[in-house]
């Protein structure tokens, strides 16, 4: 999807009032308001603007976003005891997740083609470097595939081997957090991405009483979960929680209008991008996210919650246009260098550790 095909372009198609109105209604839908009306103006604009391709999208998306996707039977009664450790770093995985995608395979067109896989190494290495520093008592884990050629020294203490396909990596990789809860050794994992970088230590998460934290976002209703950062207790609350949320995204991903409508939108198939981010908000319920407030944690039963953490300081997203000098990302705990912004996350490793430093090593695996 290029820039002339955003979102904002294809309501200029319509009129200025009109535009601005389905704005204002998807808004209020994402945020439980209101909602038969904003349905129905909804279905009134599809049937007048049956071609036009947000119409076509909201027609699709507004009764999904009113819908709470994580109803049904509660979980099991857990532990609720378990969700109040405040575990040390030395008790904590910190687990980075990359798989190599096939060539031509992209991800959000809008953002132009992704780093080769040798940037991709390198983006690990500075990430392990900087927990090594940072929080050196943890386990660094690299989660990947059977697939994924890795070079020597990326740092890793552990390399986990998972099934996932490149073309269902988002519930796949849910999925390859899911199941090493149940039988790790750890009190819990910090999941992240490959261009993140740690700044102080992420046990600090866990002084809040949950079984898997998300770190949500402003200006991104119909997104608001940046699923770069994950925190899990390793309970069997959190491995609940994700089932539920891999529930959500083959129930979304499996409804053909939906998935037809996102992927004309994005320009991707669900399964292959963004369908985490798309499953958390719908097992979160959108409307949680309505205003400025934090939102509230949502309680499944006892000893299965999930809470949202603030995406500052968890999962600070850097905007490549406007970062911020390296002293003040440092007084984050995790920073976040998405899309055109990953030049940015060795610069900091540099800051924090010195130039060269990851590559003199010391690095493990």
């Amino acid at each position: 999807m290029t820039r002339a095909d955003s979102p904002a372009r294809r309501f200029a198609w319509l009129g200025k009032d009109e535009a601005e109105g389905l704005r204002r209604t998807f808004r209020r839908l994402l945020q439980g308001e209101d909602v038969d009306h904003g349905l129905a103006v909804v279905a009134d604009h599809a049937a007048r603007h049956p071609d036009h391709p947000m119409v076509r999208w909201l027609a699709a998306w507004g009764p999904a976003v009113a819908r709470d996707w994580a109803a049904g039977p509660p979980p099991p009664p857990f532990d609720p005891a378990a969700e109040d450790t405040a575990p040390q770093a030395a008790d904590l995985d910190l687990a980075v997740c990359f798989v190599a995608r096939p060539p031509g395979m992209t991800s959000d067109p809008a953002a132009g083609p992704p780093p080769d896989a040798a940037a991709y190494h390198a983006l690990i290495r500075g990430c392990f470097a900087a927990a090594r520093a940072a929080a050196p008592a943890m386990r660094r884990v690299l989660l990947t595939n059977r697939a994924t050629a890795l070079p020597d020294a990326l740092g890793a203490d552990l390399v986990v081997r998972a099934e996932i396909a490149p073309e269902r990596l988002m519930p796949d990789r849910l999925r390859a957090y899911r199941d090493p809860l149940a039988a790790t050794d750890r009190a819990g994992a910090v999941f992240v991405d490959p261009d993140v970088v740690v700044c102080r230590s992420p046990e600090t998460a866990f002084h809040a009483p949950f079984s898997v934290g998300l770190t949500w976002r402003r200006g991104y209703p119909a997104m608001p979960i940046n699923s770069g950062v994950l925190f899990a207790r390793a309970t069997p609350g959190a491995a609940w929680i994700l089932d539920r949320a891999l529930a959500c995204h083959d129930a979304i991903a499996g409804d053909r209008a939906l998935a037809a409508a996102f992927a004309r939108l994005h320009g991707v198939a669900l399964p292959a991008w963004y369908g985490d981010q798309v499953a958390l908000a719908a097992l979160a319920g959108w409307r949680r996210f309505r205003g400025t407030a934090s939102p509230e944690p949502r309680r499944f039963g006892p000893g299965a919650t999930l809470a949202f953490l603030p995406e500052d300081p968890f999962n600070l997203a850097v905007d490549p246009d406007a970062v911020p000098p390296a002293a003040e990302l440092r007084r984050r705990v995790l920073v976040h260098f998405k899309g055109n912004a990953k030049g940015g996350a060795r610069r900091l490793v540099d800051d924090i550790l010195g130039a060269g430093a990851v590559d003199a090593g010391p690095a493990t695996g």
